[in-house]
């Protein structure tokens, strides 16, 4: 990230937490969609889980580096990520933990970078 600063170049960090591997484990496990519902409102959804799916897949290729759940943090989501990226034959060159955010405020690196 700060060599992309420094250098003024477009830089690209997605999170992909529990919505969004809900999301991206859609038609194959279209229970934790179901699961979802509640919080669809506030998390922005308003289209259908095929295009929604759709979408994430292409942000989860075109992004930089990818925000994922880590083991240490929720286990069962993380199992659920690696589940999503095999079925996708995927593998991200860069990732990190999926609250990166609260990592970067926890070390005051945040701030300053925006």
């Amino acid at each position: 990230m700060d060599q992309a600063i420094k250098q003024k170049k477009g830089f690209s960090l997605a999170r992909f937490g529990i919505g969004e591997i809900s999301y991206l484990s859609y038609p194959a496990n279209g229970l934790l969609v179901q699961e979802f519902k509640p919080y669809e409102s506030y998390a922005g959804v308003s289209h259908a889980p095929e295009i929604i799916r759709r979408e994430l897949v292409r942000s989860l290729r075109d992004t930089d580096i990818a925000g994922l759940i880590a083991p240490w943090r929720l286990d069962p989501w993380a199992k659920q990520t690696r589940t999503v990226l095999k079925q996708l034959k995927f593998m991200h060159s860069k990732a990190c933990c999926a609250w990166i955010r609260q990592s970067l405020l926890d070390e005051g690196t945040l701030w300053p970078w925006l």
